[in-house]
């Protein structure tokens, strides 16, 4: 496999700038220079606005590749015309981005655009990779979605390396995995699975990779979602620890609800779980959510998907960021933890139609959404304008204020590509945006746009400004996080 490259040529009416992987033709442009600095918020230190790729923080960017599925597959439920080559992957590019040539990664892992983009995450010591397949890989017959096969795996990823990436193992953990998150204690992984009965599955950890018990098996164990009546429509689409690793939030996206569990360890090693409270209604669909720094509340996005909308996703009316407050502890029984005062939605704010992907700031004051919108029915409808609002998906920002929970949408941008995941680089000034299909006729493949935030007088966001580059990804880029 050759190093990516990046080519400067010019472009009289957008620059860009691709990094090519693995035979990808691709090209380059210029930089555009960012406003200037902006001034912190009382004594919080805030650095300046980001001006090219260069200022990107973090050690590396993972993204996943699904082979199988072309964009429009999300609407047409058609899988399109698939190269026998080309296999599900996982990418991995170091950083700092380097010019001519920067150096890259590619192995297979079995993974699916066709689930939440919380199907990844990483080892809090930075040195481990976990991806759950919703969906496995497509056979040489496979010509819808329904002929792709349930998912069951999670792949372990060794990346002390990040250039000579390793999958260590490969684990059961039940059908259709949709989410995987890593406690911030790095002793377990949290993981959503559309099991009956079994839908919240731990896994024990060591050195990052899953234990195995005294007989030779895997160390994990799997829950129902206590408190959720089960049904068909009990089924999670994302998980996610708090950031004391005590807690437990499960978006339930046909329910309309989040549920929430609390985590006891004994001194013997043993552990369980308690329901704590009852799930809350939130907005319609939510899809994935993540806790705020210091873990009082639960941001979700709700996309407003739904079987009452037309084409599931295509009719959906403009989503929104929900922000739901956590209750007190009274006292834990038998049948669960008793609250003082129940977990509640504090604030909710509009953003852009389908926002299937969320992202908070390192420093947690900054929320950014991918938004679908009519991307993937755009997709198999070329057109001469490519930057039409019709065709576009979109990306929203928000300000998050975390003493009061209070979330204010500050505005939205167009993209001219089909949108799967969003990502902050460690520095918290880059935003990444995985283009599972771009609409510009240069791409090539799939590609993961940035974005720098621009800062108000105070040190708040106030917008974002595209910095006209674009890491080129291969083909189906969706999940993507980027390792601080």
């Amino acid at each position: 496999m050759n190093h990516p490259r990046i080519i400067q040529t010019n472009r009289p009416t957008r620059t860009r700038a691709l990094l090519a992987l693995a035979g990808l033709c691709v090209a380059a442009g210029a930089l555009l220079s960012a406003p200037g600095c902006s001034k912190a918020r009382s004594s919080a230190v805030v650095l300046p606005e980001a001006r090219s790729i260069e200022d990107m923080g973090g050690r590396f960017i993972v993204a996943l590749n699904d082979a199988d599925m072309s964009a429009d597959s999300f609407v047409t439920r058609d899988l399109g015309e698939r190269d026998p080559r080309v296999h599900d992957s996982i990418t991995i590019v170091s950083l700092p981005i380097q010019e001519p040539s920067t150096p890259f990664a590619q192995i297979k892992v079995s993974n699916s655009a066709l689930g939440p983009p919380r199907c990844l995450d990483i080892a809090p010591a930075g040195d481990t990779l976990y991806v759950v397949e919703s969906r496995g890989p497509a056979h040489e017959s496979a010509r819808t979605l329904d002929d792709l096969p349930p998912g069951e795996y999670l792949a372990v990823i060794d990346v002390r390396n990040p250039l000579e990436p390793e999958q260590v193992q490969n684990v059961y953990v039940g059908t259709e995995p949709t989410s995987v998150s890593a406690s911030p204690r790095g002793d377990l992984l949290a993981i959503a699975t559309r099991t009956p009965g079994e839908q919240l599955v731990l896994a024990a950890l060591e050195n990052g990779r899953v234990t195995s018990t005294p007989d030779g098996k895997p160390a994990v164990l799997a829950w129902p979602l206590y408190g959720v009546s089960e049904s068909d429509d009990a089924a999670p689409s994302s998980i996610a620890w708090s950031p004391d690793g005590d807690t437990i939030a499960v978006t339930i996206p046909a329910r309309n609800q989040v549920a929430f569990y609390r985590l006891t360890r004994d001194a013997d090693g043993s552990i369980s779980l308690a329901v704590w409270g009852n799930p809350v209604n939130v907005g319609k669909y939510p899809y994935v959510g993540s806790f705020s720094r210091d873990g009082q509340y639960f941001l979700v996005s709700c996309t407003g998907w739904g079987e009452d909308i037309p084409g599931f996703s295509v009719g959906a009316a403009p989503g929104s960021i929900d922000v739901v407050r956590l209750g007190t502890i009274a006292r834990q029984t038998d049948q669960g933890l008793v609250t003082e005062r129940e977990h509640e939605v504090v604030s909710s704010a509009r953003v852009g139609i389908g926002p299937k992907a969320m992202a908070l700031s390192p420093d947690g004051r900054t929320v950014v959404a991918a938004n679908t919108a009519a991307s993937p029915q755009a997709a198999s409808a070329p057109t001469d304008d490519h930057d039409t609002a019709a065709r576009s998906g979109s990306v929203s920002i928000l300000v998050f204020d975390p003493p009061s929970g209070m979330l204010t949408t500050i505005g939205e941008q167009l993209l001219s590509a089909v949108p799967a995941d969003v990502c902050f680089d460690s520095t918290g000034r880059i935003v990444g945006v995985t283009q599972f299909r771009s609409f510009d006729p240069r791409a090539v493949d799939g590609e993961l746009g940035l974005w720098s935030i621009v800062r108000g007088p105070r040190g708040d966001a106030a917008g974002l400004k595209s910095l006209d580059r674009f890491i080129g990804l291969g083909k189906g880029p969706h999940a993507t996080l980027i390792a601080p």
